[in-house]
């Protein structure tokens, strides 16, 4: 993450960034770059470039007749009101709003590159049933993802642990095979889609032979059009919603035993070996097709994620205390408040440290038990504090100057209720206006305990 968010910063500050590689000289002074300190602001930008960006502007890409724009929040007045508050807006004045220094000219190479990657994609569709294909469409370069709708008949490409080389396995003459080119039977055809930088955004595999109507597998793809162009393909062949049961695969043996295979996308997930030089779909089959590892029968160890087969000695690790396969883990998330992989979602927690403040990444458990959402911010539960109300309130804002300890109560009040006393101390307003005292405000601002005076007049009087 570190050093895909410092060759983005590159790309958004080729100039800046190539003088501080160099430490360039002060033509005024003569002095050159401190180097420790430049490599401690690279640092702290590529730490907080990203979750700043996201917090503050929570930025969305949408189109508009053909046009890429922007929705962002462009003021802290926007963000306190929620996302229906983010405005739409041009790339250019996006970008200048995010990266305020950057110069017109760099501006305009970002938005070209903003176009060029995030503008409304031109897909083509394509049919296979050789080898190539079905491994072209499984691990072919993929499309960005776009959070499409997901059920059981569509699911996200990036899920996909079939999508993975690391599934490939050497065949009896020494060829890595990937498992999907079993499908390349003869009786299965790949239906994929690329966008014009042939990168694949969708792909389907389909039974063709000996069926009144073809039966499709679920369609993984990057975002819903993708899809939909696989979908509409699927109906003009006229494709049913049945099993498997009966279609055969090529029996493509491993070097090391079994069989490289797919997990299956149907069901019954099981083959049989038929000694014909093919694997035939069939329930209660000898070889479980539940597998990940693209390796089918040789006796490997279970991801207790996935239930995929996998060496355990070689690749995998361990997530939630589970031992899983390398395309779980490579799916998990990491929390350094526990030190630990998860497959729990990860939030930003903020917290106090000596000299200011850090963010960190937990895990959703961490941050139910200790922290707490403030303002749209998770703050770690020890440096939280409580107003006079209850309220939970940030170290920030106490540092800030937005609340103050009242001397009275030991309560914290905000600052626009703040009052000093002749005495010097500093109280709420609401506090003088309970207590049981008479009190009136100076014209130099300060507050006076007058009822001893009104006390002395009545008796005089």
């Amino acid at each position: 993450m570190e050093h895909d968010a410092q060759d983005y910063l590159e790309k958004l500050f080729p100039n800046t960034w190539r003088e501080f590689n160099l430490l360039p000289v002060n033509p005024e002074t003569g002095n050159r770059l401190s180097g420790r300190l430049v490599d401690f602001l690279k640092f702290r930008i590529t730490q907080t470039a990203e979750s700043v960006i996201i917090s503050r502007t929570w930025p969305n890409v949408e189109y508009m007749e053909g046009k890429l724009l922007v929705r962002l929040w462009l003021n802290e007045s926007d963000r306190e009101k929620g996302f229906s508050a983010r405005k739409l807006v041009k790339p250019g004045k996006a970008v200048k709003h995010i990266f305020p220094y950057l110069s017109d000219s760099e501006v305009e190479s970002m938005v070209d590159e903003m176009r060029a990657e995030l503008g409304e994609r031109q897909y083509n569709l394509h049919t296979g049933t050789d080898c190539e294909s079905f491994k072209f469409a499984y691990i072919g370069e993929q499309c960005r993802m776009e959070n499409p709708c997901t059920t059981h008949g569509r699911k996200a490409l990036a899920n996909s642990c079939m999508r993975h080389e690391s599934i490939c396995h050497y065949d009896t003459e020494g060829n890595l095979r990937h498992p999907a080119e079993a499908y390349a039977s003869g009786e299965f055809q790949i239906v994929y889609v690329t966008d014009r930088h042939n990168k694949v955004a969708a792909r389907c595999v389909v039974w063709t032979s000996e069926n009144e109507n073809p039966v499709a597998a679920p369609i993984y793809g990057v975002c819903e059009r993708s899809m939909n162009m696989v979908q509409e393909f699927l109906d003009s062949i006229g494709c049913e919603d049945n099993d498997w049961n009966g279609a055969n695969l090529l029996a493509i043996e491993g070097r090391d035993g079994g069989y490289i295979a797919p997990y299956l996308d149907n069901f019954p997930r099981s083959l049989d070996t038929t000694g014909t030089g093919f694997l035939v779909v069939k329930e209660m089959g000898e070889l479980d097709a539940n597998d990940y590892s693209g390796l089918l029968g040789a006796g490997q160890d279970e991801c207790e994620r996935c239930g995929r087969g996998y060496d355990a000695e070689d690749e995998g690790g361990i997530v939630d205390e589970m031992p899983v396969c390398d395309g779980c883990l490579e799916n998990s998330n990491f929390c350094e408040h526990t030190d630990e992989s998860t497959f729990e979602d990860v939030f930003t927690v903020h917290m106090r440290v000596r000299g200011g403040y850090i963010e960190e990444q937990w895990r959703e458990s961490s941050v139910d038990n200790e922290a707490i959402r403030i303002r749209g911010e998770y703050w770690r539960e020890d440096d939280v504090e409580f107003d006079y109300n209850g309220d939970p309130i940030t170290p920030k804002e106490i540092d800030g100057g937005e609340y103050f300890l009242s001397d009275w109560s030991g309560d914290y009040y905000p600052a626009n209720l703040m009052a000093e006393t002749e005495d010097g101390e500093i109280v709420s307003t609401l506090e003088i206006e309970e207590d049981h005292r008479i009190w009136e405000q100076g014209a130099n601002g300060v507050w006076f305990d007058v009822q001893p005076d009104m006390l002395k007049e009545k008796e005089l009087a």
